[in-house]
This record gives structure tokens, sequence and C-alpha cells, in this order.
């Protein structure tokens, strides 16, 4: 149940992440950009606390995370484009 916990934990971290990418790329079309930036730093969090294996077991929660984010929090603002 470690992994619950860290979803929890790094769900402000997270949107945290997508506002700096948000910040970082703001021409249209980047958003598989985007999501490979927050993916990469929330794995970096996670194995930095912990181990791959536990990285293995969040990564799927993280993404749908980043995902729903983008299309309701974050959504581009002539589409509503998602990060990909």
């Amino acid at each position: 149940m470690l992994w619950v916990t860290l979803i929890i934990q790094l769900i402000p971290v997270i949107m945290k992440l997508i506002e700096i990418a948000e910040k970082l790329w703001i021409d249209r079309g980047t958003g598989p950009q985007k999501k490979e930036m927050v993916m990469t730093a929330a794995k970096e969090i996670v194995v930095s606390k912990g181990d791959e294996e536990i990285w293995d077991k969040l990564e799927g929660a993280v993404s749908g995370i980043v995902d729903a984010s983008c299309m309701g929090i974050f959504p581009n603002k002539d589409k509503g484009e998602e990060l990909e």
C-alpha cells in the first residue's frame, strides 16, 4: 500500500510540474514534450525515494493523473488538447 500513499503525495507535485511544463512549452502541439517532462520528473522523484519497482507500480496512475489534469485543469485554450 506504500504506492497508494505515494500517489496521494505526488498529486500536488504533478500539478506543479504540469504548471511548469505549460510555461516552458507555450506552442500548440507540444503536449507530448510536456507529458514527457512531467513523467520524467515524477519518476526521478519516486526513484529517489524508493526504487524502480515502485515506479513501475505508479507509472500508469501518474500517466492517468497527468492526462486527466490536462483535460480538466490545464486544457489547451483553443481546443482542450490533452497531453499525449
